[in-house]
């Protein structure tokens, strides 16, 4: 385990041993001290904006995970975001969805899975004798709340 003294070593540790509570703790969290609702008062697609915050927040985890991708090829698509953490033992593939209506978080959790698993983006994991546990995860943004499900694929 991680030594746990800020809240990106925390979150990386909750994602990378599959804490769907705990990941979700700490992106309500952050999402509490730092995002206003009129950061996503933009034209532009709402998951943009929650993506960008989500690539911050992990360049200060760089001695923490490996192999970090933002929207990189793999499968048969581009997951948002995908690392290896715990000396490459680990997997986890992220796909974010965001939505300006709190209902739709459930269903869009639900299909944010449903790609990971469909477009094969742990293909290339899976062939990875190293790799023991591989998490997918759907975070779903809505101005600042946030619903985390998360699946263990191996």
């Amino acid at each position: 385990m991680f030594i746990k003294h800020n809240l990106h070593n925390k979150l990386v540790d909750a994602l990378s041993c599959g804490n769907q509570k705990e990941t979700y703790d700490i992106f309500f969290d952050m999402l509490q001290k730092y995002v206003s609702i009129r950061d996503t008062a933009t034209k532009a697609p709402l998951e943009n904006y929650y993506h960008g915050f989500i690539n911050g927040i992990f360049t200060s985890c760089e001695k923490l995970i490996s192999e970090y991708h933002s929207n990189y090829e793999t499968g048969n698509g581009y997951p948002d975001i995908t690392f290896k953490a715990e000396r490459n033992t680990k997997a986890v593939i992220i796909e974010i969805k965001a939505t300006s209506n709190d209902e739709d978080m459930d269903e869009l959790a639900t299909k944010a899975l449903s790609q990971i698993e469909e477009k094969n983006y742990a293909l290339p994991f899976l062939k990875q004798s190293k790799i023991t546990d591989i998490y997918a995860y759907g975070l779903v943004f809505c101005k600042k709340d946030c619903l985390v499900v998360c699946k263990k694929l191996k």
